[in-house]
């Protein structure tokens, strides 16, 4: 990533209000305390690092070339991220990357 292209950089404003609005629509804040969310964040990392058990440095490439793999990674991916937004919120924590 270079620092030159503001088009590779995540605007976090705008991330942190649409998973505020994916949490609002499904009614889910009441069940967020940072306990379940840290469970959350430790399961759905589990769940990602499940897909790489077991795989050789050979068969990244396949991974890579792999769209549904690649898809099922960016799931797990999204939900890792989602709850660490959401942890963030309900400890009252600014993060900044």
């Amino acid at each position: 990533m270079t620092e030159d292209s503001e088009s590779e950089y995540v605007d976090f404003e705008k991330l942190k209000e649409k998973l505020r609005h994916f949490t609002r629509r499904r009614d889910w804040e009441k069940f967020e305390t940072p306990k379940d969310l840290a469970i959350a964040i430790s399961v759905e990392a589990g769940e990602l690092l499940e897909m790489f058990q077991w795989l050789k440095e050979s068969d990244m490439k396949s991974i890579k070339e792999n769209e549904q793999v690649r898809e099922r990674i960016k799931s797990e991916l999204e939900e890792v991220v989602r709850n660490c937004f959401s942890m963030a919120k309900a400890l009252g924590i600014e993060l900044s990357v």
